[in-house]
């Protein structure tokens, strides 16, 4: 949910999308956060959104909530790498509506911590390319 605004994300992002050539194919797919005022009726229309996005998405969907199962980046990167198609999804400030997250296969967390959406898409894409390293055999995680 969101969009980047900043040129130095969008530049992050773009410095591990091109790490990532040649690994796998990363595809940023950006949704249409709700305005509604009410959380439970932002939930339900995002939830609407996600629905339509997913719709036509094969493999494995993990989302990202502070509240899931905490993985260290070796745990993330078996969890990456087991399947050919990986969906991660990174919900609005507020969260997802708990009937998507019965829906999808893996619930994790970074951590406690708070990061700004922007932070936590480059957080995302910069473990996805650590989790490749790893599985690799290459020397970028230490």
């Amino acid at each position: 949910m969101g969009a980047l605004k900043e040129k130095f994300w969008k530049d992050a992002i773009q410095e591990y999308s091109k790490r990532l050539n040649g690994l796998c194919k990363l595809e940023i797919i950006e949704l249409t956060e709700s305005t509604h005022p009410d959380i439970d009726t932002k939930l339900s229309q995002e939830y609407t959104t996600w629905q339509k996005a997913l719709q036509n998405i094969n493999g494995k969907k993990i989302i990202l909530d502070p509240l899931g199962k905490a993985v260290d980046s070796s745990q993330f990167s078996k969890i990456l790498t087991q399947d050919s198609t990986t969906t991660f999804l990174i919900g609005s400030s507020n969260g997802f509506l708990e009937k998507l997250k019965s829906e999808v296969d893996h619930i994790i967390s970074f951590g406690n911590i708070t990061l700004p959406h922007q932070l936590f898409r480059v957080v995302l894409v910069e473990q996805i390319y650590r989790g490749f390293m790893i599985k690799e055999g290459r020397a970028y995680h230490k």
